[in-house]
């Protein structure tokens, strides 16, 4: 009984200690001419690609296996959630979380009420409790919950084009957010991020190029309305 515990113990921790593969990255990685990134430990591979004057990211996200929760602090989970992003220049300071509603209601300490920079920024210069953005979309609205620092920016970059469809259509689809420092009051450009995260793990190459389609989509939108440049450091 004991040896059997002892090579239980083994086999978890070798387990914890080995790279997450995905051979279909790999397939992704020539099909885009992205690099694929072997990780040498616990953490998952990674593909950078370039598309224009973006360079995005492919990886996972460790989700809590009860909850779904992302757990940045896990080294480990048997369940993992798909995350792509890309950096950027922040020129105007606006900021949004698009998050799925029914996961909301599911862990509403988690997502709905956290302090995140779109409703601490509504907070401050609106003096004035930040409310829910509504899109105009009766299946979007929903589905999704939506706050930022500027609601007709929000609004205009989800109703250009396909986006709300693209996003319907992606039924994992948690979360959508620009990540970053809070903007001072004189707006300077400041280096952000925007993320998008899936509580599944995506192996389909046909499905990668979509979630990196939606992501680039987003990031032209951004760069139109003058809320976005490319990372200085990633320019070239």
């Amino acid at each position: 009984m004991v040896h059997m515990k002892l090579q239980e113990v083994r086999s978890s921790i070798t387990r914890r200690l080995l790279p997450t593969r995905h051979p279909s990255w790999q397939e992704f990685a020539v099909r885009v001419r992205g690099e694929f990134r072997p990780s040498p430990f616990w953490r998952s591979d990674e593909v950078v690609t370039r598309f224009d004057r973006w360079q995005l990211h492919l990886d996972t996200v460790m989700l809590d296996r009860e909850t779904g929760v992302p757990k940045s602090g896990l080294l480990y989970s048997t369940r993992r959630g798909t995350e792509v992003w890309a950096r950027f220049t922040s020129v105007d300071g606006f900021r949004f979380a698009v998050r799925d509603r029914q996961w909301l209601d599911r862990n509403p300490n988690r997502l709905e009420w956290e302090i995140d920079p779109g409703r601490l920024v509504d907070a401050v210069l609106r003096r004035t409790k930040p409310e829910e953005t509504q899109i105009g979309d009766a299946r979007f609205d929903g589905g999704y919950v939506t706050r930022s620092n500027h609601a007709a920016k929000l609004q205009r970059l989800l109703t250009g084009g396909s986006t709300i469809e693209r996003i319907l259509d992606r039924s994992e689809l948690a979360e959508i957010r620009i990540v970053g420092p809070d903007p001072g009051e004189d707006m300077f450009a400041q280096q952000a991020s925007l993320l998008l995260w899936e509580r599944q793990m995506l192996q389909d190459p046909e499905q990668l190029l979509d979630l990196h389609e939606l992501l680039l989509g987003l990031l032209e939108c951004l760069a139109r309305m003058g809320s976005a440049a490319p990372a200085a450091a990633e320019e070239g």
